[in-house]
């Protein structure tokens, strides 16, 4: 589940095993972490650690956008079990295969940003 707060004077915080959202000092919401992917702010409000601990916990992302619908910050707890892909990266970093694989991923992610900008131009009207 993804959960969105809008608004302000809104505040996140944690009772037993449950995100509780409060507003203005009143419950206005309580559900499980484990129910939770992530959880989207836009406004303004605060998030006590104990809330912040146990969405690390849950693997849950916190996310911020501006009034402006902008991304302000992104939170999400360490994912450990990367560490041996981590250890291989390294690894072919340190020989020509590596070399090899950074260079089609670069030439891909260019050939992608190339497309994603051709799209955008066609939807953007031209200046009178």
């Amino acid at each position: 589940m993804k959960l969105v707060i809008e608004g302000y004077n809104k505040s996140i915080h944690k009772k037993d095993n449950q995100i509780v959202i409060h507003e203005k000092g009143e419950i206005v919401d309580s559900i499980k972490a484990s129910m939770i992917n992530d959880i989207t702010v836009v406004g303004k409000g605060y998030v006590t650690f104990d809330a912040l601990d146990l969405m690390a916990e849950n693997n849950i992302k916190l996310i911020a956008i501006n009034p402006r619908g902008q991304l302000t910050y992104c939170l999400e707890s360490p994912d450990f079990r990367n560490v041996k892909l981590k250890k291989m990266q390294y690894k072919l970093s340190e020989n020509k295969t590596g070399l090899e694989i950074s260079r089609e991923l670069i030439i891909s992610k260019m050939k992608n940003q190339k497309a994603t900008l051709t799209t955008l131009n066609k939807n953007k009207e031209e200046p009178h």
